[in-house]
């Protein structure tokens, strides 16, 4: 049983699953029920029975999925992403993804932009939106992060 404080509840029932991050790496339990006590939404997963595997869930960041992608962190692999086109809310249309590599703290995408390899971080304090159907990243970099590369 997991009990998550200041939660939308009614969002939550609906949620076949939730990631539980273990190790720094979120892992997804579905879940059986949800009940409403003192304000706050109390989870029982399916296939948690044992006590002790209960503790080990204990005081862990929990996430719901929001159109196929999780809210809080950026996708664990990121190489999903290539392709897509980002778009910064200040620049515009920065380019498209050529690649994606994992970094200690964060993702970091390369794009072209006028024949210039430029890093672009993607983490959760610039990014906006990550829209699948069409394909792009939305975020909003620091200023003066792009002239960097471009001038």
């Amino acid at each position: 049983m997991l009990i998550l404080e200041g939660i939308d509840f009614s969002s939550l029932k609906k949620q076949k699953f939730l990631f539980v991050e273990l190790e720094g790496i979120p892992v997804p339990f579905f879940v059986e029920n949800v009940l409403e006590k003192s304000g706050n939404a109390v989870v029982k997963f399916e296939d948690v029975n044992d006590s002790e595997y209960a503790k080990r869930l204990l005081n862990n960041p929990v996430f719901i999925e929001a159109k196929g992608r999780m809210k809080k962190p950026v996708v664990a692999a990121g190489t999903e992403l290539i392709g897509y086109e980002v778009i910064d809310a200040n620049y515009g249309n920065i380019g498209v993804i050529q690649k994606v590599e994992e970094y200690p703290q964060q993702l970091i995408a390369t794009c072209l932009v006028n024949n210039k390899e430029v890093l672009i971080p993607l983490n959760e304090s610039f990014l906006n939106e990550i829209n699948d159907d069409e394909k792009k990243v939305f975020l909003t970099l620091p200023e003066g992060l792009l002239d960097v590369y471009l001038k």
